[in-house]
C-alpha cells in the first residue's frame, strides 16, 4: 500500500463482494461510465440535484422521503460521515451490511 489516491474506484468491486444485488451493481457500473466520461465528480453531481436514475431504489429505502434532499445527496452525506481511516475491516462490512438491509426492507 502506498499513501495517497487510488488510481480507480473499487466501490463496485466491494459492493459485489458483499453481496449486492446484480441489478445494482450492473447501475453502478453504468453511473461510473458515465461519471468517468463527464467532468462532475459524484459530489458535484449530488450537490446540483443531477439525476442518476435512483428513484424505485428512494423508495424502496425511504431516503427520499425528506423534501427537498436528493437521494444521492442523502447518501453522500452518510458516506461522508464514515471515518474510512479509521475503520477496521469489520467495521467497513457490517457499515455495509447495514446499507444493504436498508436496501432490502
Amino acid at each position: 500500500m502506498t499513501k495517497g489516491k487510488s488510481d480507480r474506484s473499487y466501490g463496485i468491486h466491494v459492493a459485489r463482494l458483499a453481496g449486492l444485488p446484480e441489478e445494482i451493481i450492473s447501475r453502478a457500473t453504468e453511473i461510473l461510465g458515465t461519471l468517468e466520461s463527464s467532468r462532475s465528480t459524484p459530489a458535484e453531481a449530488a450537490a446540483t440535484g443531477e439525476n442518476w436514475g435512483f428513484p424505485e431504489l428512494a423508495q424502496k429505502t425511504g431516503l427520499s422521503k425528506s423534501p427537498g434532499e436528493t437521494l444521492e445527496a442523502k447518501v453522500i452525506g452518510r458516506l461522508r460521515d464514515l471515518d474510512v481511516l479509521n475503520l477496521t475491516p469489520l467495521e467497513a462490512i457490517n457499515q455495509l451490511h447495514q446499507l444493504r438491509q436498508a436496501l432490502e426492507k
